[in-house]
This record gives C-alpha cells, sequence and structure tokens, in this order.
C-alpha cells in the first residue's frame, strides 16, 4: 500500500488519503445511529477507494458517544469475502475487544486499533470519538451504539462472581463454552460441567469461591439461573446485575424463601410407596445384579443375598472386601454441622466417618485427601445415609485424591418426573483428580447421581438408579476426562452411564443394568470427538422404555448403547458382553441393542469393534456378561 505522512512528518505504511485515491472499492462505512454524527447519517455510506495497493483515509468521523466507558462500537467486517483488508484507526478516549468475537490478526497499542480481516470479522467497542480510521480492502466497517444489531450473531458472556464458596447452574437457548476466570487465567482443576438437553436447550453446572469468577459465551438467551437468592452476582454482556435481574423476575418476599421443594420425601424414603409398580415389576434383576441392600425402603429394590447367584460383588455391600471400619476414624460424625467442622478440620489422609443419617441442606466439599467413609456392608449394614429433600445443589463436592465409601447417598427423586426449567441436584460432583467412589448406593437425584469431570476417577461396586428426571436424570455423567466404572449395578435412570459431551470417554467394566430404562442406557452425546469407549463384561437387560403415564416414549423399544453423533475419530470397542435385546443393528432408528444416530454401512465405518457379545434373553456362557 502507499504512504501517507504522520503529522511529524513520517509515514504510515500501507495508508493514504481518500484524496489519493484513483479507483473505487467496494469497501464502505456505515454509521448505524439515528442521530448524525460528522455529518454522516443513518445508514448513509462513504464509498471507499483503494485496491491491493492503495488505502483509504476517514478522518475525523466522529461518533455521538463522548462517555468514559466503552459505549459505541466499530466493527470491521471481510466475511463476505476472501480479499484481504487491512486497517487502522484511533479513538480519543478508549478501546477495547467485544467480549464474544475472537479478533484474529489485530493489536491494540493504547487509543489505536491495527488489524486485518481475511473472510473474517473484527470489533471493538470503545468510548469518545474517532480521531482517524484507516482501511485498504473489500470490508464493511460499520459503528454505533447498538452492538447486537451490529453483530446480530455474536457470542455473548455471562460471569458468575460470589463472595464465597457458590454452586450455580444456568440455561440458555444456545450452545454454551467456558472461557476461563473472569480475569482470564485457566484453573487447574475446573469444576464446570456443560451440556446439551433433548429440548435443545444448554445448562452450565459449576462451582466458584472469592478466589476467581467463571465467565461463560453463550448463544441465544438465558432462561434460567439458580441460585437466585444470595449475596452473588452476575454480569451479562459487561453489566453487572443481580440474578434476578438477570432471568427478568422480582425477588420475593422475606417469608417465601422456603428451599423446601420436595417436601419429606427423602426422611420417608424408607416407607415410601413411590410408584414403584413402574421400577419394580419385572422382579429388578434380583438374580442378576446381586446386590445385599437388603433394607425394606418400601420398594423392590432390595437384592437377593449374592450368595445366591455366584460371586458377583457388583454394587457392593456384603462381603465387599475393602470397607472401612469405624475403628479408622480420625473424626466421627452424626449431624450436618458436625460434618462440616470435620471437613474444617480434616487434612489429607484424615478419614471422616458417618454413623447417623444426616439430612443434607447445603453442599460440602470433601477435602482433597480425605476419606469419607461409613459402615455399608459390615454386619449388613447399609451404611449412614446423606440425603436432601432440596432439588438445588451437590450434596458431596470431592477434592483431589477423595475416597467416598460405605454411604449411602440419595436426593429426593423417586419415580420419573418432567420438570424441565427447574433446580436440579447432585449426589457426588468429581470436582478433583484421582477421586474414587466405592460401595455406595446413589440414588434419586434429578441431574446425576454421580458427575464426572476428570480422567482418572474410579466408580465401583455402586448401586446407582433412580436419577429420573426427563431431559436430565444420569447414573453416570461424564463433562470430560475418561473414569472407569466397574462392578456397578444399574437401575430406572434415564441415562445409566452418559457422556455430556463429544469430549467425555469412558470405560464401563463388569456392569449390571437392570430392567427398567428411561431412555439410552448407555449414552454418548455428541457430537463427532476423539472419544474413546469401551464396554466390556456387562449384562444390559433393558428392551423398552418404562411405561408411565408423563414419559411420552414409555412402552417404546430401548436402546442399550446409542452414539448421537460420530465417534470419529475416536472408537467403541464392545466386547464379551450380554444384551437381552435380540436386534444388534449399526444404523435405523434407535430401538436396537447398539445404534448411531448416523448412518453407516458397517461397524467399521463408525470406529466400533464389536466382539464375543450375546444379543438376546438365553443365557450364554458365563465368559459372556456381568460376572455371575
Amino acid at each position: 500500500m502507499g504512504q501517507q505522512p504522520d503529522d511529524d512528518g513520517g509515514s504510515k505504511r500501507g495508508l493514504t488519503t481518500a484524496t489519493d485515491d484513483k479507483s473505487v472499492s467496494n469497501a464502505s462505512i456505515t454509521d448505524e445511529d439515528d442521530a448524525n454524527s460528522g455529518g454522516y447519517g443513518r445508514r448513509s455510506y462513504l464509498k471507499l477507494a483503494g485496491v491491493a495497493t492503495a488505502g483509504t483515509a476517514l478522518a475525523t468521523l466522529h461518533g455521538s458517544a463522548t462517555e468514559t466507558d466503552l459505549s459505541r462500537a466499530i466493527v470491521v467486517d471481510g466475511s463476505g469475502t476472501e480479499m484481504e483488508t487491512e486497517y487502522e484507526f484511533s479513538v480519543t478516549k478508549a478501546v477495547a475487544d467485544v467480549d464474544g468475537i475472537e479478533n484474529t490478526d489485530d493489536s491494540i497499542d493504547g487509543a489505536t486499533v491495527a488489524g486485518t480481516v481475511d473472510g473474517s470479522r473484527n470489533a471493538y467497542m470503545f468510548s469518545g470519538t474517532i480521531e482517524q480510521f484507516y482501511v485498504s480492502g473489500p470490508a464493511d466497517v460499520r459503528f454505533g451504539d447498538d452492538l447486537d444489531a451490529l453483530v446480530p450473531d455474536r457470542l455473548r458472556s455471562l460471569s458468575i462472581d460470589a463472595d464465597s464458596r457458590l454452586t450455580y447452574r444456568f440455561t440458555t437457548t444456545g450452545e454454551i463454552s467456558k472461557t476461563s476466570t473472569a480475569d482470564g487465567t485457566e484453573r487447574e482443576t475446573d469444576h464446570t460441567l456443560i451440556l446439551q438437553g433433548d429440548d435443545g436447550n444448554w445448562t452450565a453446572f459449576g462451582c466458584t469461591s472469592d478466589d476467581y469468577a467463571d465467565t461463560f459465551h453463550f448463544e441465544g438467551d438465558i432462561v434460567e439461573f439458580c441460585p437466585l437468592e444470595g449475596t452473588h452476582t452476575v454480569t451479562l454482556d459487561g453489566t453487572s446485575m443481580t440474578p434476578y435481574e438477570l432471568v427478568g423476575e422480582e425477588p420475593p418476599q422475606p417469608d417465601d424463601g422456603s428451599q423446601q421443594d420436595g417436601g419429606d420425601q427423602t426422611e420417608q424414603d424408607g416407607s415410601t410407596d413411590d410408584g414403584t409398580q413402574q421400577d419394580d415389576s419385572t422382579d429388578d434383576g434380583a438374580g442378576q445384579d446381586g446386590t445385599d441392600d437388603s433394607t425394606d425402603d418400601g420398594t423392590d429394590d432390595s437384592q437377593q443375598d449374592p450368595v445366591e447367584h455366584g460371586d458377583y460383588l457388583g454394587g457392593g455391600g456384603d462381603r465387599y472386601p475393602n470397607t472401612v471400619a469405624a475403628s479408622a476414624a480420625d473424626y466421627t460424625v452424626a449431624t450436618e454441622s458436625e460434618l462440616q467442622g470435620a471437613f474444617g478440620s480434616a487434612g489429607s489422609g484424615d478419614t471422616v466417618y458417618v454413623t447417623a443419617d444426616i439430612e443434607i441442606t447445603e453442599t460440602h466439599a470433601v477435602p482433597a485427601g480425605v476419606t469419607l467413609a461409613s459402615d455399608r456392608g459390615i454386619e449388613g449394614s447399609d451404611g449412614a445415609r446423606l440425603h436432601t429433600s432440596a432439588d438445588s445443589f451437590p450434596v458431596l463436592e470431592a477434592g483431589d485424591g477423595v475416597r467416598v465409601t460405605g454411604l449411602t447417598v440419595q436426593g429426593p427423586v423417586e419415580e420419573f418426573e418432567v420438570r424441565q426449567g427447574y433446580p436440579v441436584s447432585t449426589g457426588v460432583r468429581v470436582a478433583g483428580t484421582n477421586v474414587e467412589i466405592d460401595n455406595c448406593r446413589l440414588r434419586g437425584f434429578s441431574h446425576a447421581s454421580v458427575e464426572v469431570q476428570n480422567h482418572d476417577t474410579h466408580v465401583h461396586h455402586c448401586d446407582i438408579r433412580r436419577n429420573a428426571r426427563d431431559g436430565l436424570g444420569y447414573g453416570v455423567v461424564i463433562g470430560s476426562g475418561h473414569p472407569t466404572i466397574e462392578h456397578c449395578t444399574f437401575n430406572y435412570n434415564r441415562h445409566s452411564v452418559a457422556t455430556a459431551s463429544g469430549d467425555g470417554s469412558f470405560t464401563i467394566d463388569g456392569c449390571w443394568f437392570g430392567p427398567d430404562s428411561l431412555g439410552l442406557v448407555i449414552d454418548h452425546h455428541g457430537p463427532n470427538s476423539d472419544a474413546e469407549m469401551y464396554v466390556r463384561n456387562v449384562t444390559v437387560e433393558a428392551t423398552h422404555k418404562v411405561d408411565h403415564p408423563e414419559f411420552e416414549e414409555g412402552g417404546r423399544e430401548s436402546t442399550a448403547i446409542g452414539i448421537r453423533g460420530s465417534t470419529s475419530p475416536g472408537r467403541l470397542e464392545v466386547e464379551n458382553s450380554w444384551f437381552y435385546d435380540p436386534e444388534p443393528e449399526p444404523t435405523g432408528e434407535f430401538g436396537e441393542a447398539i445404534n448411531f444416530a448416523q448412518s453407516a454401512d458397517s461397524w467399521e465405518a463408525v470406529n466400533t469393534t464389536i466382539q464375543n457379545c450375546h444379543f438376546g434373553d438365553s443365557e450364554p456362557d458365563g465368559s459372556i456378561g456381568h460376572p455371575r
């Protein structure tokens, strides 16, 4: 490009004055404001001259905003062409990138911006007036006060900041992506899970504290945020507000603050007749799952002793070899306040032992390296029960090196329910690395019994069931990483094991999945991913979905393993497993034992290997299916 003299007699590379241009280009500058700005009215265009080696200068193009905040926007849009456009401009006060747009090939030096667009778009917010603007190339330049009108498809941003530890959830109509903490740094351990529901909406689950704030980008609108009460603040597209303002609701009067959305259901779990004709009219696989939960909780979920059905210890309980005795306790607790106090004092290597059922009213973070234990499987005990009637937070959050063992962790859900746009609950959220969850009963959560975020999580010898909310309802849900799930028993979950995105992987080995299904038993959500999925030595009894009056798909054929997306370039390996469904198919509608949403002519086409598996309810050789 040509050279333009600076005021000090120097030259500015690639810029010429408008009077120097001899040819007309496609570039245009548009002011989107109603008011005139330096002589350029609404939707007036200044056609700029310039080709590859010639440019244009627009001097003293004044905007109407003179505030010190960044209230006006400039967009340099070259997305309609593959030709390169160079630009440079200065403002009288301040300029910054637009949150939600990833600018490329640009730099900001004080109040001056220089950059290049090549089939792309860069955008900025500024204050004051535009002193000068030089552009060479066919890109359109737009400026105005209404950023949404200038860039209607931009990503929006939401930051969540709290003065103490906060577990949160929000739902949007478009895709959500985690960017960083609010200060732009990445935490070593991320506590965030992002998933898409069947209704097309996206939900993010996370945890933050006074040490950091979480920032997200998203498309569309926010339809829900939880919790609304509290001292935390949210920042939407740069504007700070309360959670109530975020969702357009008025705060309730002080006497409306009840958190008991579930009544006394969990207090009465030992006697409620919770519609078990749905869960248990099929014998619930007592002869197969072999769990030993002999407690009379009013359902048929209690299983026969595994001694009668071989040596299978799936689901834990009696004869589980790695129980923790009360004598190993460093802290013994029987109330929620004692539990909280123990977690405040315990250090790595300590054991906190629960000796009585405890109603939980808030999330409790298990410190790094601590074992939280009870006596499930010792002298016929089912273990102490941590239970909640609230449906809006995780019961436990496990840090690095935590072990949770020998407990019952229970939420308020007992049978299938349709509650879109409602707070959700989780049993154990795995926030750290090297976490072990074993010999536990986990049930009754609208989101998930176990939420996994890390590669080395180990869930084994647990009984996991009745996570039965429409759209969510997971036994184990994997946001990222590659957990190992072994010798567990599952039943009456929407998805017993599920990945929340294409990044989640898993190894499932030696597990039993019962006859009562509310959806895909094992679900890989997609889209295309590097997921590595291994399913070995499992039995899946479900062939049809539970018939429930509120369940539109009730009674329809179920699918044992469903891939909603592609395994490419990852893979799925299924071996030595028993599926009661007699129809193995690689493609088509969901309903067969193993299926894909995408089309394929063969298993190889979808990076899938299936070997030594049995299809149908006739019992195969003992080497196929769960150990028995």
